[in-house]
């Protein structure tokens, strides 16, 4: 159909047709809200089976299927849906995915809201894209959240977050599920989500990789465990957020650089970060309290346009990267506790700088910690810029003439 409303056209000449029976032709007149009939809105091809489809029904043997309240025989009414379907995923309608009640037996159809069939209850496998390797058939959901997930759906109303948080304790440790997991495996089917929240204990100190059939995952907060790493799969997803602090964490994967805004980190064990390089989009870093990380140098900072706050407390890092002064909008920088001796003068060009801790560091230019203290930064930037004015040969009294 070519009409502007292409889907609800299909859907009202679907509604017209299937009131059709062999001796009532008045639903070729049958209009909708801008004066169309079926007949008008039918593409050629579309057209022509409507039409072969009328022509079938007077020679359709009624003894095999018996008629409805509509005229129809159940031959005819699944073949029109079937044809007005397909005409209808032409015009954009979206696809369903339909499972028969067996577990052994799986298939895809196109289906609207008024299908009796079982809507799934669990996701189709993942792609062959992925590196994940997994069963074809979700297991039984035990979670109460996962549980609810799966009757969300069969009701046609996904949900879209999760959160669980379990207390574990060694009177009453958290049950495990097979495989050894903390994690109710069918959780990973729960494809709907967009945000999901893990406390559970410090005994999970893995993330399945099945991690990757959530492909609309957007934030992930796993704060809180005992992580000891994060699955490669994490670069597949298209996380915006991921708050992974106060795990145990030594290394980073690569990570969802086009996509990820907020990456939270604190309180790990992280010695480098050499994986951030292509995270040119994030808005906000937090990396405090990774006592052996050295150096901030791996992030791009020419390349990072919109990063606002970086946290980096309670490190190793000993000197600053003059890359710093690209971050035009940087707003605020969080240093304390760690063993540079100077910031880089190039933060003068960072004009929205609002806030810089430097507490518990080496710095000894105390103009500089004074500045910082009453929060006076464009008295700082000043002050650097004047500085490196002077060591370039710039500026100073011009000597007297003779």
């Amino acid at each position: 159909c070519a009409h502007p409303q292409g889907t609800k056209c299909v859907s009202e000449l679907l509604d017209a047709w299937l009131r059709i029976d062999s001796k009532n032709r008045e639903a070729w007149n049958v209009r909708d809200n801008m004066g169309k009939c079926p007949k008008d809105l039918a593409s050629g091809k579309t057209l022509e089976l409507l039409e072969e489809w009328v022509a079938e029904d007077e020679e359709e043997d009624d003894t095999d299927d018996a008629e409805d309240d509509d005229g129809l025989t159940s031959t005819q009414r699944s073949k029109l849906k079937k044809k007005m379907l397909e005409a209808s995923e032409r015009a954009g309608a979206p696809r369903a995915v339909v499972v028969t009640k067996s577990n052994d037996e799986r298939e895809e159809k196109s289906i609207d809201e008024d299908d009796e069939n079982e809507i799934i209850s669990t996701p189709e496998p993942i792609t062959a894209s992925s590196t994940a390797s997994v069963s074809q058939v979700a297991p039984e959901p035990i979670w109460p959240e996962v549980i609810a997930w799966y009757e969300a759906v069969k009701n046609l109303r996904p949900i879209y977050e999760v959160s669980v948080s379990r207390e574990d304790s060694e009177s009453e440790p958290l049950p495990l599920f097979p495989d050894d997991t903390l994690i109710d495996p069918a959780l990973w089917f729960c494809n709907s989500l967009n945000r999901l929240q893990l406390k559970l204990s410090p005994r999970l100190t893995i993330l399945s990789s099945q991690l990757s059939r959530l492909t609309n995952l957007t934030i992930l907060i796993v704060s809180g465990n005992g992580l000891e790493a994060l699955p490669d799969c994490i670069e597949q997803l298209p996380l915006k957020s991921l708050d992974a602090s106060r795990n145990a964490i030594r290394t980073l994967p690569k990570m969802p650089h086009k996509t990820l805004e907020a990456l939270d980190m604190a309180v790990n064990q992280l010695s480098d970060i050499e994986s951030l390089s292509e995270c040119a989009n994030l808005v906000s870093l937090a990396l405090d309290n990774n006592p052996d990380l050295s150096s901030l140098s791996p992030l791009p900072f020419d390349q990072m346009k919109r990063i606002i706050s970086i946290s980096a407390s309670h490190a190793a890092i000993a000197e600053l990267d003059p890359g710093l002064g690209s971050l035009v909008k940087l707003e605020t920088l969080i240093l304390s506790h760690n063993p540079f001796t100077e910031l880089p003068p190039a933060l003068a060009a960072c004009k929205k700088l609002k806030l810089i801790k430097v507490d518990s560091t080496k710095i000894s230019d105390n103009k500089v910690l004074g500045y910082i203290d009453k929060g006076e930064m464009k008295q700082l930037a000043k002050y650097w810029e004047k500085n490196s004015a002077k060591s370039t040969g710039g500026g100073g009294k011009k000597g007297k003439k003779r």
